[in-house]
């Protein structure tokens, strides 16, 4: 049986991936440093999940929490447009420095395949609807966003995602879609 680890795990994109693999019997590795992340987002699965409590930027614990890994849920960052432009360093190490040592770790464990989820945030702050990959960022985070989005991996991206268990945001670009159970908007 295959091994997923999900990087962000506490988060509310990573704590879905992993009640849904929970949900399947897979095993689930989840990994998080609880600065974005909430211990409530995956109390219903902590339990049935090997979680270690790892920072991204911690190479050694990124490391070990690779061994074994088939696939890997790359989650985590620090995903605020404003954190960037308060403090462009500190994002800046934790967004492209911290994908670039979960890349090197799991290359180095083999891991099979790698999902990273990338954010319409890359395209920056614009009225342009539909998003594409030829904008160019203007903001720091954006340029951030769109850099890792170049590394080799699969990308997905989530734009203003929403379950039942978590209020719509307030729509800053196109509309919010609510998913009910069964994946279909409501």
């Amino acid at each position: 049986m295959a091994l997923y680890l999900i990087t962000g795990a506490a988060g509310f994109i990573g704590s879905s991936i992993a009640r849904e693999l929970v949900r399947r019997g897979d095993r689930v590795r989840g990994i998080d440093n609880f600065e974005t992340g909430k211990p409530g987002n995956i109390a219903t699965v902590r339990e049935r999940i090997d979680f270690r409590e790892v920072d991204i930027l911690d190479y050694r614990g990124l490391k070990e929490a690779m061994a074994g890994v088939d696939w890997l849920f790359h989650q985590a960052a620090l995903p605020s447009v404003p954190l960037s432009v308060g403090d462009p360093a500190r994002s800046h190490n934790i967004n492209i420095n911290g994908t670039f040592n979960v890349l090197l770790a799991a290359r180095e464990a083999k891991v099979k395949r790698i999902v990273y989820a990338a954010s319409s945030s890359a395209y920056g702050e614009t009225l342009t609807l539909p998003k594409h990959e030829e904008m160019v960022p203007r903001q720091q985070f954006t340029a951030m966003a769109s850099r890792a989005e170049t590394l080799p991996m699969w990308t997905t991206q989530s734009r203003q995602i929403c379950w039942p268990w978590r209020p719509p945001p307030a729509p800053r670009q196109g509309r919010a879609t609510t998913l009910g159970p069964d994946g279909r908007s409501l």
